[in-house]
């Protein structure tokens, strides 16, 4: 039996987690199945799911009155409430170096591996410190009572220094980015490293620590009232907007690398259309009919257009797949009425004989009507 009512902000709490990690596991499900963490810069977005995932679901622990469950929370906080913050602002430094320095994936790549040695540390560090001054006789976590300034400063001022970090290189990185969009409007040739698609790569990454600046605005304005006024009185829109919001950064991640991706967004609709018709293709009709693998002409056209041209001959598109579906399923089971129309109304001798038949039985009924008037007649002049 639960000791207490959920409040709003735990329901606002639940309402961001769920989003955030149903966001970041669709994210590491998609990229997994095309095999998109292998491309560096989708790599880190990767990697920034997988921790966004593991804090939603922090976040969705019921601490209530379980003192066991609050210290268990505390440190999963501790550490997956900070390193989602910590890999954006890395993704702004590794965007400033790649756009303003020019950095290729193999400097990049080096970069990368001593990142996770130096994350590694600052977990360790992090966990020795919230330890050492965390207050074990009372639970001190985000949904179990309330929480004592020193471990507020403790884990939110890495939660700061990332927000700091992420914002000093979002500004560089966009200071040099429209200069280089101002340059190809101008129709300026730039290197292979600044190509169209590599600057807009860039200005989709560089959304990233934007993104994490925007969702820990609230929450820092919050902590902050709490270190200076002892006496904090909770403003409840604050409460609800920053619950919603900390750890609701898989869900927007979701949107910007995987809604508004084109490439990503083409591969499943791709894979969809590709779905539909290899089933149909296989079983038209519940049977074996059409196998295009046994077709050998097909597949030895050395020709890559002329490959994708009878490609989408044979593999119709959604669409026209479901069109297909109503239209056959309104067809199979209406034979009955084209009959009708083409041996009944159609049929000139059925048509006359329903005419001559309607039409005797209306003379009938009316013969019927006057030989009962001439009944009755006759009947009052007997009387």
């Amino acid at each position: 039996m639960v000791s207490k009512l959920i409040s709003s902000e735990e329901i606002s709490t639940i309402i961001g987690a769920s989003l955030g990690s149903f966001g970041a596991l669709m994210i590491i499900i998609i990229f997994i199945y095309f095999k998109e963490y292998k491309i560096f810069y989708r790599k880190l977005v990767f990697v920034l799911s997988i921790y966004d995932f593991f804090q939603s679901i922090t976040y969705l622990l019921p601490g209530f009155s379980n003192k066991i469950i609050c210290e268990i929370q505390f440190y999963l906080i501790a550490i997956f409430g900070t390193t989602p913050l910590f890999w954006a602002a890395t993704i702004s430094v590794i965007s400033y170096l790649k756009v303003v320095k020019e950095f290729n994936d193999k400097k990049s790549n080096k970069i990368y591996k001593w990142i996770h040695l130096f994350l590694l540390i600052l977990i360790i560090i992090l966990i020795v410190i919230a330890t050492y001054f965390h207050d074990f006789n009372s639970p001190k976590t985000y949904w179990c009572s309330s929480t004592t300034k020193i471990s507020v400063i403790i884990i939110f001022s890495f939660v700061w220094i990332y927000v700091i970090i992420c914002l000093i290189f979002y500004i560089l990185t966009m200071i040099r980015l429209r200069k280089l969009i101002k340059l190809i409007s101008k129709g300026y040739s730039l290197s292979k490293k600044h190509q169209t698609d590599q600057i807009w790569i860039q200005l989709r990454m560089s959304l990233i620590p934007l993104i994490e600046i925007i969702v820990t605005i609230p929450i820092t304005i919050r902590r902050i009232r709490e270190i200076i006024n002892s006496s904090f009185s909770e403003i409840m829109a604050l409460d609800i907007i920053s619950s919603l919001l900390i750890c609701s950064q898989g869900f927007w991640d979701f949107w910007i690398f995987i809604i508004f991706d084109p490439e990503i967004r083409s591969k499943l609709k791709n894979c969809r259309s590709y779905s539909y018709s290899k089933y149909y293709q296989e079983n038209p009709f519940g049977l074996d009919f059409f196998d295009p693998k046994n077709d050998k002409d097909l597949y030895s056209i050395k020709d890559s257009e002329e490959k994708n041209r009878i490609r989408e001959i044979i593999n119709p598109s959604v669409s026209e797949i479901l069109s297909l579906d109503i239209l056959s399923s309104l067809l199979l089971c209406s034979q009955g009425f084209w009959d009708f129309w083409i041996f009944i109304i159609f049929d000139p001798e059925i048509r006359s004989k329903l005419k001559n038949c309607s039409s005797s039985k209306k003379y009938q009924e009316v013969d019927l009507v006057d030989f009962q008037n001439e009944e009755e007649l006759r009947m009052e002049n007997n009387f």
